[in-house]
């Protein structure tokens, strides 16, 4: 798929190989292929290969999918995720477990056994109500992350139909308007630090859901038998996770999102550093008072600290 063969075709006109020939295509070809076929061309290579499948499906389909697609920016929806949008399924059913029947249904993928990325990418664009500016924002994916921490989620973009029922039960929420009316409850609740005492020492153990929610979005979000992080995800996570719960706001996160975007040469995050930022947010304080280079950070965050004392 070389540069000189796509410009010689439209985006219209360019062809989207079977899924299978996709699958084995590199990272660099798929990236490529995207950006010809006027398809976002950034994340993990699953997310790529799925967005270019929908787009030869809704190209090969007789009927046109709506053209109003989300693009958060975790991921992109096709048009033809968009295709199965549109207002909300009536709230004919009574029960709570009637009520999250429907709810996981709407979004299952053909073997009903589960939400695929294609769902997952349909709900994102329900919880910002349609609008695909507002979910590409923060506010969208902090619940979209939330979600998966509740539903125990293997992968970002996959919920279990166990996983998406249990979730939805221990949130008390069975429908996506009850989800949307309980989002603040759900933030606020990650704040709430509580004590049990250990079965073996009688100890009181402090467990902080804030943490267990940082750590679970960074395993969530690592490629598969990876170690790291991708830097747009990472970006788009941390950006959430640290400007929409209450009470943890970093005063760190926009300055040190741009410190990641301007380094071409930081590609992805590791979990040392994710980690780090927790109590970088807490020891360091905005104009940086309380750092000093005697304390053991990882090498980015002194890094960082140069580029910011630069620009003071």
């Amino acid at each position: 798929l070389s540069d000189k063969t796509m410009s010689k075709r439209s985006a219209s006109e360019m062809s989207v190989p079977e899924l299978a020939p996709l699958k084995k295509l590199k990272v660099a070809d798929l990236r490529a292929l995207c950006a010809s076929c006027n398809v976002v061309s950034t994340g993990v290579k699953d997310v790529l290969v799925q967005r270019l499948d929908s787009l030869r499906k809704e190209r090969s389909s007789p009927v046109k999918a709506s053209p109003s697609a989300a693009a958060p920016r975790l991921f992109t929806a096709s048009a033809s995720t968009a295709s199965r949008s549109g207002a909300a399924t009536p709230n004919l059913v009574s029960t709570p477990k009637q009520r999250a029947e429907a709810f996981f249904e709407k979004y299952a993928d053909e073997s009903r056994t589960k939400i695929g990325l294609e769902g997952f990418m349909q709900l994102t664009l329900d919880l910002a109500g349609g609008d695909e500016e507002r979910a590409q924002l923060p506010e969208t994916t902090i619940i979209l992350l939330y979600l998966s921490w509740k539903m125990d989620s293997p992968k970002f973009g996959e919920i279990s139909k166990e996983g998406f029922k249990k979730g939805l039960d221990a949130m008390q929420s069975h429908s996506l308007e009850q989800v949307l009316q309980n989002r603040a409850h759900f933030l606020a609740q990650l704040t709430k630090v509580t004590h049990e005492r250990s079965p073996l020492t009688y100890q009181l153990m402090a467990t902080d859901p804030f943490l267990n929610f940082n750590n679970f979005c960074f395993e969530l979000l690592k490629p598969e038998g990876k170690k790291y992080v991708e830097k747009d995800m990472g970006c788009a996570a941390l950006s959430a996770i640290w400007t929409q719960v209450p009470g943890k706001q970093s005063p760190h996160i926009a300055t040190f999102v741009e410190y990641l975007n301007s380094k071409d040469n930081i590609l992805s995050i590791n979990g040392d550093q994710w980690k780090s930022f927790v109590q970088f947010s807490k020891q360091v304080d905005a104009d940086l008072t309380g750092y000093t280079e005697d304390d053991p950070w990882p090498s980015l965050f002194d890094e960082y600290v140069s580029w910011r004392k630069e620009k003071m």
